[in-house]
């Protein structure tokens, strides 16, 4: 199967999981001394992200973390004029979880 054709799948895969099926996020927290995001789905899966893997975030104060939208399509911080998408924290879910199994094989 050619890479394009993986990713047209990927991508209609995501899409599915967001825009179908509702999965949302539920809640946000932070912890910046640990560089930690953790992330919580309506499905009751979390998603850890270290917060310096985006330079405004890691630049932000505790408190304008904080401050904060989730939409039905990711998350915007109105100070800081960032948006992290769902689909973005989905497809390094799933990549992280392909190297993780190639690594395993």
């Amino acid at each position: 199967m050619s890479t394009l054709k993986n990713k047209k799948w990927e991508l209609d895969v995501i899409d599915k999981m967001i825009f179908e099926d509702g999965l949302g996020i539920e809640a946000i927290y932070f912890n910046k001394k640990l560089d930690l995001m953790i992330v919580l789905l309506n499905n009751k899966r979390i998603i850890t992200k270290h917060i310096s893997t985006y330079s405004l975030l890691a630049k932000a104060s505790e408190k304008d973390l904080l401050l904060y939208k989730i939409s039905r399509t990711g998350i915007h911080w109105p100070k800081l004029d960032e948006d992290i998408s769902l689909r973005s924290f989905l497809k390094s879910e799933i990549l992280n979880a392909i190297q993780s199994m190639a690594i395993a094989a």
